[in-house]
């Protein structure tokens, strides 16, 4: 990952992609430090493939519900 957000997320610039159960969506899986960089917390974006190339919605550090599994 990046792109940082301020206070939220500061990511050390690497990413792994995984698949869901389901078998076809794919998330991108990153660290990033917290506020005060003692700790590394796990984030998880949606992978979205569009015609110029992949994107996802984040960097996103708040709690995802992940339906139908």
């Amino acid at each position: 990952m990046l792109k940082s957000v301020p206070n939220f997320v500061r990511g050390p610039g690497h990413n792994s992609i995984v698949v869901a159960p389901d078998g076809k969506t794919e998330y991108v899986v990153y660290h990033a430090w917290t506020e005060n960089m003692d700790m590394r917390q796990i984030c998880l974006d949606m992978l979205i493939w569009k015609l110029e190339g992949p994107s996802c919605n984040g960097p996103i550090w708040t709690p995802q519900t992940i339906s139908n599994y």
